[in-house]
């Protein structure tokens, strides 16, 4: 079992509108900042005075700033495990195995291009170790859906090698986009498509070869 992060949780959140939208606005304000200007140039004094609300409302919600990543950080894992989990529980046979795979690799750098805050939330998830439970823990959620659906689509594949292919999987996908988004966008496009038609096909179709 993944062990669970260690770094202070954010605080209950307000059943009150008001207070709602202001714990709102200090998310978009963190997101904007850490896009703009990386998850360590970004003091609290910075995120109150983008959001408009005072450092001592701040911290009634979050104790300190890895806090707030957390939950931002949470946030973007519910979505990412929601659109996985939705792409694979379409696979009922063999042939359904690429597509899916191909589709998560998809989905995965759409998040990374096009989502405000993604990719920085991502680096801050590395970067301290109080939160890369969380990477983990997203990681090997991933793994076990996709273990599901390799043992709905082969049944004879034993439970422990399905779930072994469900990390490959992820540990390729995850590689590809992250080493993409370190690249030009046209490098980085390259490496995509070389995951999408040249890695994960082969990869995939002889697993299924093997254990048929």
């Amino acid at each position: 079992m993944v062990e669970s992060f260690t770094c202070a949780p954010a605080r209950p959140l307000p059943v009150q509108a008001r207070s709602r939208a202001r714990v709102e606005r200090v998310l978009d304000a963190t997101t904007a900042l850490i896009e703009a200007h990386g998850v360590d140039a970004v003091a609290i004094s910075d995120i109150a005075a983008r959001s408009g609300v005072t450092p001592a409302s701040i911290y009634r919600y979050f104790p300190d700033k890895i806090a707030i990543i957390a939950t931002l950080a949470e946030r973007h894992s519910a979505h990412s495990r929601a659109c996985v989990e939705a792409g694979f529980d379409t696979v009922r046979s063999p042939d359904d195995l690429v597509p899916a795979a191909q589709a998560m690799l998809l989905g995965y750098q759409g998040v990374f291009d096009h989502v405000p805050g993604a990719r920085a939330i991502w680096q801050a998830t590395q970067a301290d170790p109080r939160l890369q439970a969380l990477d983990r823990d997203e990681v090997e959620a991933h793994a076990r859906t996709i273990a599901r659906a390799v043992n709905r689509a082969l049944p004879q594949v034993d439970a422990d090698e399905a779930l072994a292919m469900g990390r490959l999987v992820t540990g390729i996908v995850g590689a590809a986009v992250r080493g993409a988004a370190a690249l030009p966008p046209e490098e980085g496009l390259h490496l995509i498509t070389l995951c999408r038609d040249v890695v994960l096909p082969p990869t995939l179709t002889q697993f299924v070869a093997r254990v048929r």
